[in-house]
């Protein structure tokens, strides 16, 4: 993974080092195409007005110096404009003796032109944005625009495929932290369990410690089913899978089967858990394993985050109004903040710490519950319970009510 995140930072920088290159290029290429266009513009202006010298002449001497300008004007937009090149530009007609400042301008000196009464001088300048916008060379600065702007847009991608492949880093990172952590304890309890076992009990024949440690082995060991669990349900996930087996099921027993799973761990810690069920069937199209495992997911969060005693209440209504069910578990925790109620339902996001205890977890259970809903078309969210603690509720689409 280091030396995939090296090469997209190498791809990065030659992708920029690349882009200021183009960039540099099509500017140079721009201005020098603009100096041989204007050249070749003046050359033409040059032959136009000095095969006209005398015509230019006769117009000041019979008519003015602006009518002459005029007539300049046109004769060299028309063969400037047959030709194909640009044609924005002007032209002005003064006595020799004023060219200095016009020159200043920017305008050059095309030819010297002898009247009956003074000596003029034609001069032209040339627009240079009108150039730019002119014949052939639009095409290509647009085309060298367009293309700067594909080399920019992918250098924008890579550089956000590499802050979402190091945020996805860190994120892996500390979910492997999590998990080491979560397998550390039931390995440990199990391994002191068997050794009570094999080198003192046995030989005591103390059979209620034998039951003791037996059943610690046992806990332990599920809580390690659980935690493969979890993770293989995050593989089938990647994977996209279609893992859904959905038929009509009644909620009021799924909600009953999640709160016996629970049931006994909740009057260990002297807890209550409080179960508010209609008393007629509910009926949804639903995955029964998963709903299952969504209602207990929930609920084992519930009595991880309390402080104390946990004081949970499990209901399940219906909203005829809106064609729902609605599953909500409620606790007397510490509850949630406003920030981490966007982000909660995030894979591998978890609240480390609570009243500065730290929580065991590895942040998938609740991207799974969500993950779960949505693709039953339903949705879930997490509210402030009063005077403490969360509710998080499902919502499930329903539309059978016995």
């Amino acid at each position: 993974m280091l030396m995939k995140q090296r090469n997209i930072i190498n791809l990065t920088i030659i992708s920029v080092i690349a882009l200021a290159g183009v960039i540099v290029m099509q500017a140079l290429w721009i201005n020098m195409t603009l100096k041989v266009t204007k050249i070749q513009a003046h050359q033409q202006i040059f032959q136009i007005v000095n095969q006209s010298i005398p015509q230019i002449a006769l117009k000041i001497d019979e008519q003015s110096s602006d009518a002459a300008q005029e007539f300049v004007e046109q004769l060299i937009h028309k063969n400037l404009s047959d030709q194909g090149l640009p044609v924005d530009f002007s032209v002005e007609i003064v006595l020799e003796n004023n060219i200095s400042n016009l020159q200043n301008q920017g305008f050059r000196l095309v030819n010297r032109i002898p009247t009956s009464s003074h000596n003029f001088a034609l001069l032209t300048k040339c627009k240079p944005l009108s150039w730019l916008k002119s014949g052939q060379l639009f095409f290509w600065v647009i085309l060298s625009i367009l293309l700067i702007i594909i080399v920019a847009f992918s250098v924008v991608i890579s550089l956000l495929e590499h802050r979402k492949n190091k945020k996805l880093e860190d994120v892996k990172k500390d979910f492997v932290s999590n998990m080491t952590h979560e397998l550390k304890t039931p390995i440990a309890t199990i391994n002191v369990a068997a050794k009570m076992l094999t080198n003192k009990l046995l030989e005591s024949n103390d059979l209620e410690k034998v039951r003791r440690y037996s059943k610690i082995i046992y806990d332990e060991n599920m809580r390690l089913q659980r935690l493969v669990d979890k993770v293989l349900i995050l593989s089938i996930f990647d994977q996209s899978q279609k893992v859904y087996q959905k038929i009509p099921q009644d909620l009021v027993e799924i909600v009953k089967e999640s709160y016996h799973h629970v049931e006994l761990l909740v009057e260990d810690l002297n807890g209550i858990i409080a179960l508010d069920l209609p008393d007629s069937p509910v009926v949804s199209n639903v995955d029964r394993t998963h709903i299952k495992n969504v209602v207990v997911n929930l609920l084992e969060n519930a009595i991880k985050y309390s402080e104390s005693a946990p004081e949970i209440l499990l209901e399940l209504k219906v909203d005829k109004a809106e064609n729902r069910a609605i599953i909500t578990v409620s606790d007397s925790g510490p509850g949630i903040s406003d920030e981490d109620k966007t982000q909660i339902f995030d894979r591998f996001k978890r609240l480390n710490k609570q009243n500065g205890k730290r929580v065991n977890g590895l942040g998938v259970g609740l991207n799974y519950v969500k993950t779960v809903v949505e693709a039953h078309e339903g949705s879930v969210s997490v509210t402030d319970n009063q005077p403490s603690g969360a509710v998080f509720s499902i919502f499930l689409p329903c539309n059978i009510f016995m």
